[in-house]
């Protein structure tokens, strides 16, 4: 009989997550609505900055309280909030077997699918896609990026699966 895998996320330290968010340093694109402020400008729900109107702005940019308090066009900014992909890139060559002096059944492998897991938990949370790259020795397993429960789950069957061998390919 073959025993279940170890879960990749101690419960303890699966609590205390939900204290914590991904900020990244930059996030752009178009895709909808998210929690991650972008650093482009245009049309959005946070207001950041009024600036001076130049020819090609669009009229529906001005703010025309604002013209009508100074007798000059400002053009209204907000800051977009974009959705975020975390795209998590692990290494799984025959270096990442090197056990831990105090705990000789955990390996850096164990180590880093355990924080893969716990990026996976806070992306799924805040609604963000997350992915998975993996490379070892049977070259390089992609899972494309997702949403959702079902895709935390095929990444976990991803990172269970994966085992520690061969080199980094040259």
């Amino acid at each position: 009989m073959v025993s279940p895998a170890p879960p990749l996320i101690p419960a303890d330290v699966r609590s205390r997550l939900r204290a914590l968010r991904l900020f990244p340093q930059r996030a752009s694109g178009s895709r909808g609505i998210g929690m991650h402020a972008s650093r482009s400008r245009g049309a959005g729900l946070e207001f950041a900055q009024y600036r001076a109107y130049e020819p090609g702005d669009e009229l529906r940019q001005i703010d025309w309280k604002l013209y009508a308090r100074s007798d000059r066009f400002f053009v209204r900014e907000s800051e977009r909030e974009s959705p975020l992909t975390v795209w998590l890139v692990l290494d799984a060559t025959a270096s990442m077997q090197q056990a831990d002096q105090a705990r000789r059944d955990w390996t850096r492998l164990h180590a880093a699918k355990a924080l893969a897991g716990c990026v996976v938990e806070l992306a799924l949370q805040q609604g963000d896609a997350f992915g998975l790259i993996a490379i070892n020795g049977d070259g390089l397993q992609l899972l494309p990026a997702g949403i959702g429960l079902r895709q935390r789950d095929r990444l976990h069957l991803q990172l269970h699966g994966l085992h520690a061998r061969g080199q980094w390919p040259g």
